[in-house]
C-alpha cells in the first residue's frame, strides 16, 4: 500500500506497462478534458481524497470530495467507491485497474490508468 500512498495520483491515457494487462480484447478509459487536472490521494486511513481541479465537469462539481477504498494486493482487488476493479498494477509508475464487461461491446476488459502527479 505504500506504493500507493507515497504520492498523489492523477488519471492517464498512456500506459506505461502494457505487459500486466489482462488477456482479451481491451479497452483504455478516456481521460475527459474535465478530469485532466484532478488529484487522487490515497492514504492510509483508506481515504481517497479527490481534488477536481479548476476544470469542473459540471457546474455544482464540489472542489474537494473524498470516499473510502480498499485494496487486497494479495487478491489483486481494490474497492473505490463502491466499484470493485481488479488490480492489474502498482508501480511506482502506474496505477491500472481494470473492469470486465460483456463481451457484446465488443471488448472483454476496461482499463484505467493513473500516473503520479510530478
Amino acid at each position: 500500500m505504500w506504493k500507493l500512498t507515497k504520492q498523489s495520483w492523477k488519471r492517464s491515457s498512456t500506459d506505461k506497462n502494457t505487459g500486466t494487462n489482462p488477456a482479451g480484447t481491451i479497452l483504455y478509459s478516456p481521460v475527459p478534458l474535465c478530469a485532466e487536472d484532478d488529484v487522487y490521494t490515497f492514504n492510509y486511513s483508506y481515504k481517497l481524497k479527490v481534488d477536481s481541479g479548476d476544470v469542473k465537469c459540471n457546474a455544482g462539481e464540489e472542489r474537494i470530495t473524498s470516499s473510502d477504498f480498499t485494496i487486497d494486493p494479495d487478491n489483486k482487488k481494490m474497492v473505490i467507491k463502491g466499484i470493485a476493479y481488479e488490480l492489474a498494477e502498482l508501480s511506482d509508475s502506474q496505477l491500472k485497474l481494470y473492469l470486465n464487461v460483456p463481451g457484446t461491446s465488443g471488448f472483454n476488459t476496461l482499463i484505467f490508468l493513473w500516473e503520479p502527479v510530478k
